[in-house]
């Protein structure tokens, strides 16, 4: 790990650090993890990374040494990439767990 890493996010990073060397053992399991980490009404992976994300925007909003028009500019950038994981977890992994020919109701 970086030593510079916030220790507020180290353990978002080992978390994921530890999925990324996740190796799943048959189409099944790795069907139910696609559909955990697509599933929107649970707290997951995506979903932690979006309340992240917009934890940070709305931080930066009244916070000393960052000014009205940055905290506008930080928020709408985060806003913008939080969009654009939610678009691809909704659309792309969905794709994928489907591809693994897996059963799942939505």
């Amino acid at each position: 790990m970086n030593p510079n890493t916030h220790p507020a996010a180290t353990p978002a990073i080992v978390s994921l650090n530890t999925l990324a060397r996740w190796t799943p053992a048959n189409a099944d399991e790795l069907a139910r993890v696609l559909q955990a980490v697509h599933n929107h009404s649970e707290h997951t992976i995506i979903s932690a990374l979006l309340d992240v994300l917009d934890n940070l925007a709305t931080a930066a909003f009244g916070m000393q040494g960052v000014n009205p028009e940055q905290a506008r500019l930080i928020a709408g950038h985060l806003e913008r990439a939080g969009q654009g994981i939610a678009a691809a977890a909704a659309d792309w992994i969905d794709r994928a767990r489907e591809a693994t020919g897996a059963e799942w109701t939505r």
